[in-house]
């Protein structure tokens, strides 16, 4: 590939990878089969192009779309477990897929109508979820959708959001004049240099499945001023004339989702995928313009031959990840009321002098792990099996509980996406949380999983039963490797900057794991009695334990434990960090302390919550309190 990056042979060691050969090349670069040496699976290891990598502007466009990737976290969508710059190399190491891509299908067999819908069904799903997190693929085309067998079924991946732009925020040309995009599948608004949303991903995805139905691209002509501008005024073409044996019906989808204004086609690529369907049993095919607010346009005058002059910008980078705190283990709980109206707290226009609560929010029953994610919160109620979700903006549950599991306990939640483990039935349960929660995946791990944490990869998962800890790979998701034995009864979990920590509520021990290669580092640190919630913030560890009533501090750097144990209320269960404080739920008392972490003392008197506090968690500008045994949710000012 002249001017690429040079071919690293077989064997080759680079930032914890290892070369096994090359999948693929493109226009950005070399794609080889490689493995991650700490984790000893398989990775897709993507080099850029040498002469990008030395671009300055190229570099730090690297690193922007790389961040905004990170927000996506869907089945549909191949994960990047890391972005970065080794030897002087930018590179980005993926999820490895053991398959072709969809152009690679077309151009040896042709795909019957059901197998090519039901390929642009699962693309448009996971269009849907980034389109939900204000994101625009812009390069929608068969070379970024691979193929798997998995388990006898075919599973269709999008890859490549390295192109991807927020919503309304730029148009289809670099700042060199340069264009982003494929031009046998770009919409005319990108053509144009004009502003856009998710539609022209639907558009793109309505010319990638009339090329899966017809074998051909909707506007084949022989040069580029021609393909463009038949995208900017040609009708698009009538598929049934171009594959007979495919039902008419499906030439009003393709019209409609080729529609040169955006207010003209789907609003969705769900909605695309679901009209193909229908088309395809028979059913007639939605018609008409979708409701979506109309975007001015901008005019460029001068774009088509600047585009020319220009050339073609044809492929993307890819993203890395975060992490979140978990919670909780159930404890039986008197029944409570269903899920209303939240009782708030009488407000003064004096200035507020410390903490008070602000709401009283009634969820499911027996509520125990919350995280909170944005402007949500995600109550796992152990005693109903639900899942609740409270919008922070209006203090209500959203929407009807969700079945998650038996005795639902801890709960993360990161980009969209919530995970539960669950104690009655040992299994861990993937949520797609927008626009509504949708259980999408359960993961057998070990027994009675109560702590569950996230890192930038994996989600770690503490078995109390089995005194194991489970990995899941948060792309698969599956389980990982081997379970880790730990102590006796571990029940808290917190992903750190470089060791996973885990408490042993059996033998009152704190034990860490590294979190590259999963070894258990050193002997376990002795803490406090009966030792459950745990969090690191800073440099520190912080650690509840429940039945002396107090709170452990570890140096995170020297894993020993520094001071006395500070005393909090009785019960002390799970820990947030937040607004300059460590937040402590008791539950023997029913209230939170707060713990200043620069002087390691209790500040004020306790905060009167609900009955029996158990999650707790800092988000939307305030603290959230589980209470197991009024069915409730205290929100607290800071």
């Amino acid at each position: 590939m002249g001017g690429a990056t040079h071919t690293l042979p077989v064997g080759t060691e680079l930032a914890g990878y290892r070369i096994e050969g090359i999948a693929g090349e493109g226009g950005m670069g070399i794609v080889y089969r490689a493995t991650q040496l700490a984790l000893g699976r398989p990775v897709a290891l993507k080099l850029i192009a040498s002469e990008l990598a030395a671009d300055v502007s190229f570099r730090d466009r690297f690193k922007r779309e790389s961040q905004l990737a990170a927000l996506i976290d869907h089945p549909g969508i191949i994960p990047v477990y890391e972005a970065g710059e080794a030897d002087g190399l930018l590179f980005t190491a993926m999820r490895f897929v053991d398959g072709p891509d969809l152009q690679q299908l077309l151009g040896r067999e042709h795909l019957e109508p059901a197998r090519a819908v039901a390929i642009v069904s699962q693309i448009a799903a996971a269009l849907d979820a980034a389109h939900r997190r204000s994101l625009v693929h812009r390069d929608i085309k068969p070379a970024n959708i691979l193929l798997a067998d998995e388990g006898g079924e075919e599973h269709a991946y999008l890859t490549d959001f390295g192109l991807s732009k927020r919503t309304g925020t730029t148009s289809a040309l670099t700042q060199d004049g340069s264009f982003v995009g494929t031009l046998d599948y770009v919409a005319p608004e990108q053509i144009r240099g004009e502003h856009f949303d998710g539609r022209a991903d639907v558009y793109a995805l309505g010319c990638v499945l009339y090329h899966a139905l017809t074998g051909v691209v909707p506007f084949d002509r022989d040069s580029e001023v021609a393909t463009m501008q038949a995208h900017l005024n040609d009708p698009p073409p009538r598929l049934s004339a171009a594959a007979p044996g495919v039902p008419a019906g499906i030439d009003a989808v393709i019209e409609r989702a080729l529609a040169k204004d955006p207010a003209d086609r789907f609003a969705t690529a769900g909605e695309l995928a679901a009209a193909a369907r229908d088309a395809l049993d028979g059913s007639p095919a939605q018609a008409g313009p979708s409701p979506w607010p109309r975007r001015g346009r901008i005019a460029l005058g001068v774009v088509l031959p600047t585009l020319l002059v220009a050339g073609l910008v044809l492929a993307g980078l890819s993203a890395i990840g975060g992490l979140e705190p978990g919670a909780g283990e159930p404890e039986a709980a008197t029944p409570t009321p269903a899920p209303g109206t939240p009782t708030p707290t009488p407000t003064s226009t004096a200035e507020p002098t410390g903490p008070a609560i602000v709401a009283t929010i009634p969820v499911g029953r027996g509520p125990d792990g919350l995280a909170v994610a944005g402007d949500q919160v995600f109550v796992a109620n152990a005693d109903d099996g639900t899942l609740s979700r409270i919008d922070a903006n209006s203090n209500r549950v959203d929407g009807t509980p969700i079945a998650i599991g038996s005795n639902p306990d801890g709960v993360v939640a990161s980009k969209g996406v919530v995970w539960t483990a669950s104690v009655g039935d040992d299994q861990v349960q993937r949520i797609e949380a927008q626009p509504d929660p949708v259980p999408t995946a359960k993961i057998d791990v070990g027994g009675a999983p109560q702590g569950i944490s996230l890192g930038k990869q994996l989600a770690w998962v503490a078995n109390a039963d089995d005194g194991t800890v489970n990995r899941i790979d948060r792309a698969s998701p599956t389980v990982l490797g081997a379970p880790i034995g730990v102590g006796t009864t571990p029940t808290g979990i917190f992903v750190g900057r470089s060791a996973v920590w885990v408490t042993n509520k059996g033998d009152d021990t704190v034990q860490r794991i590294d979190s590259t290669t999963a070894a258990v580092l050193g002997e376990p640190i002795p803490v406090g009695d009966e030792p459950h919630g745990v969090v690191e913030a800073g440099d520190a560890v912080w650690v509840a334990n429940t039945r002396d009533g107090t709170v452990t501090r570890i140096d995170r750097r020297t894993a020993t434990v520094t001071g006395q144990p500070i005393r909090v209320g009785r019960g002390p269960r799970e820990l947030a960090v937040g607004r300059g404080f460590v937040w402590v739920a008791n539950t023997r008392d029913n209230s939170v302390s707060r713990i200043d972490p620069t002087t390691n003392k209790v500040v004020g008197s306790p905060i009167p919550v609900g009955r029996r506090p158990l999650g707790i968690d800092v988000g939307a500008g305030h603290v959230w309190v589980a209470n197991h045994a009024d069915g409730t949710v205290t929100r607290i000012r800071p």
